[in-house]
């Protein structure tokens, strides 16, 4: 049964993939088309964010699409789906992927006449990225949350089955990322400052 769904899947991106046209794509944004297909808008000072995708997370906790409203392109590098505004609005709607700029006009009106390559999109054109705090901060970060996390002993087993010494894997720092947890060790390191 999953062989058949993968099967299907895969028929479905040649078929998407197919339709895809190269050019400029930025008279309208994901921002555009974001509200219109029901896909969350990125946290705040976020430009680019990870949402489950549509044709091969079937778990909504799993999280593999990207979408990057800067560059107004997505890409889930589990399945292979990837495309541009006008990919991403066919693909969740069904539109044909000829109808639908005629479509978007339908329902936005005419486009926006920026140029292509440039992103004005209303709401993100002036949000910036966090900035990266300077060395030393970033050095004394890692290093706390370094200093929390441990080694399961599975992984120190892998470990020594690939042919390290326990010695080197006390030097060398390995240690496991929890499954769960990992924003409350965020919130204490912010905490602690």
């Amino acid at each position: 049964m999953r062989s058949g769904k993968l099967q299907h899947e895969r028929k479905l991106r040649r078929r998407f993939n197919r339709f895809r046209k190269g050019g400029c794509m930025g008279r309208f944004h994901m921002t555009d088309i974001i509200p219109l297909i029901g896909i969350p808008y990125p946290p705040p000072g976020q430009t680019s964010y990870y949402i489950s995708c549509p044709c091969c997370d079937s778990d909504p906790q799993k999280r593999h699409l990207n979408i990057n409203l800067k560059k107004d392109v997505f890409r889930c590098p589990r399945c292979g789906l990837s495309g541009g505004v006008f990919d991403l609005y066919a693909y969740c709607t069904g539109t044909p992927r000829d109808k639908v700029q005629e479509t978007l006009i339908t329902r936005l009106g005419s486009p926006r006449r920026d140029k292509c390559g440039e992103n004005d999109s209303p709401g993100f054109s002036d949000v910036q990225e966090c900035p990266l705090t300077d060395i030393d901060s970033r050095h004394a970060t890692y290093e706390a949350m370094l200093s929390r996390l441990t080694l399961a002993s599975d992984h120190r087993a892998n470990l020594v089955s690939r042919g390290l010494s326990e010695e080197k894997i006390i030097t060398l720092g390995y240690k496991t990322t929890p499954i769960v947890g990992m924003k409350t060790l965020a919130k204490q390191l912010l905490a602690e400052g």
